[in-house]
């Protein structure tokens, strides 16, 4: 695509979303669809956590990833794989796969946390390539079924004293505290001291429970 070409369709866009903003028929994702993805656990962490507050942080096309977890948490929605203009344009046709998750009518797009009608999405994107997977397709494919089931099965009882993923926390918590500080993201922060009050984490005593734990181990073989 040449120059002149590229400076059109980014204008486009720009008037297209713009127009969409001013319409409403774009909206960031709200509180409780973000309430939703708090409810169940991938990593250590709240998939909210990862998808509001993790994405800078995230390597590129960790969008398949994040739209999975999407897929994982909600009902009624199923996980597109597609190509997108404003990708193509960017970086190149090799380049411009993406991953969202939709219904009947709207696009939620966990890179840009926006939610679009979804005629509109498609209209900004000229998307192409598009291949559509439902709950019984992400259960008939042994590569994602275990990770489907795990994710939707999670909850923050997993995390607390006792509970089966505890020690998850020994590597999730440090690294997502840290992250957090150094974006100085208040609404971060927030979260993970949220996180770890509900978790009662506690390094010192996790790590005792992990010795323990190999210590039993050790004495039955």
């Amino acid at each position: 695509m040449n120059s002149i070409k590229k400076m059109l369709y980014k204008l486009k866009v720009e008037q297209l979303t713009n127009k969409g903003f001013v319409d409403g028929t774009i909206v960031p994702f709200d509180e409780e669809l973000y309430a939703k993805l708090s409810k169940h656990f991938v990593s250590g962490l709240p998939i909210s956590m990862h998808i509001r507050f993790l994405r800078p942080a995230s390597p590129p096309y960790k969008c398949y990833d994040r739209s999975a977890y999407m897929f994982y948490c909600l009902d009624d929605v199923i996980l597109v794989r597609g190509d997108i203009k404003p990708l193509e344009v960017t970086f190149g046709k090799e380049s411009a796969g993406h991953g969202w998750v939709e219904d009947d009518k709207y696009v939620y797009d966990p890179s840009t946390l926006l939610r679009y009608e979804k005629d509109l999405y498609y209209k900004i994107n000229e998307v192409s390539n598009v291949k559509k997977y439902t709950v019984e397709d992400a259960l008939a494919m042994k590569e994602t079924k275990k990770l489907y089931k795990s994710i939707k099965n999670s909850s923050i009882d997993d995390y607390k004293v006792n509970g089966k993923n505890r020690f998850d926390l020994t590597m999730s918590i440090p690294m997502v505290k840290g992250i957090a500080e150094q974006t100085c993201n208040h609404d971060f922060i927030k979260a993970v001291d949220s996180f770890i009050k509900e978790t009662e984490y506690d390094e010192e005593e996790i790590f005792k429970q992990i010795n323990t734990e190999y210590k039993k181990r050790v004495l039955n073989k």
